[in-house]
């Protein structure tokens, strides 16, 4: 791997796609680019997240390592907040919006921990404190006229709406775009 990382175009089985398979551009970020977020500042593995473990759906995941020794006790659990399935119609729209960009993106955009734009997308941190709402993006518009991170009641001012309804997503590049767009890339949920 190089010293600016590499992109590379694979082709995955897929039923849905024409012919059976479609194209994925995967970027590997070079180690710079992965020290950015994976600090000493940003908390726990840069993966799931404690909230999204201490669920009661299927039962309880961050019982489950703790006990079996994978993870230590949390010592805010009881306070963490509680995540909704993005999926679930009935829970309100806001925290299922909130829970989906919690899970995607607060592990780069929350305080420390590396996320190039100071926007705070977990969940525990107040809407109001958040720097997403009316907020001019400080990375640019993808040549959106007036594009806020979130521009309430307009999706198509808003950056969030074009990160989730394309294929430019965030740097780990984790979340189905293809579940994202079919659930939020409407915006409508972009009401706040």
């Amino acid at each position: 791997m190089g010293q600016s990382g590499e992109t590379v175009e694979l082709k995955i089985a897929d039923t849905a796609a024409s012919g059976g398979v479609r194209q994925q551009v995967w970027r590997f970020a070079s180690r710079a680019e992965c020290l950015r977020c994976h600090n000493p500042w940003s908390g726990p593995p840069l993966a799931f997240n404690f909230e999204q473990l201490d669920q009661t759906r299927v039962g309880n995941e961050m019982e489950r390592l703790t006990r079996e020794g994978f993870l230590a006790a949390h010592p805010g659990r009881g306070t963490l907040p509680s995540l909704v399935d993005p999926f679930d119609r009935g829970a309100p729209l806001e925290v299922r919006a909130r829970s989906w960009l919690h899970a995607n993106c607060a592990s780069c955009h929350r305080s420390g921990a590396g996320g190039a734009v100071a926007a705070y997308f977990n969940l525990d941190r107040p809407l109001s404190d958040s720097r997403l709402v009316a907020i001019q993006p400080a990375r640019g518009t993808f040549g959106i006229d007036d594009g806020r991170i979130i521009a309430p009641g307009e999706p198509w001012r808003s950056i969030v709406n074009y990160r989730i309804s394309t294929e430019g997503s965030g740097p780990r590049n984790f979340f189905s775009v293809k579940e994202s767009k079919a659930e939020f890339g409407g915006g409508g949920w972009l009401v706040v």
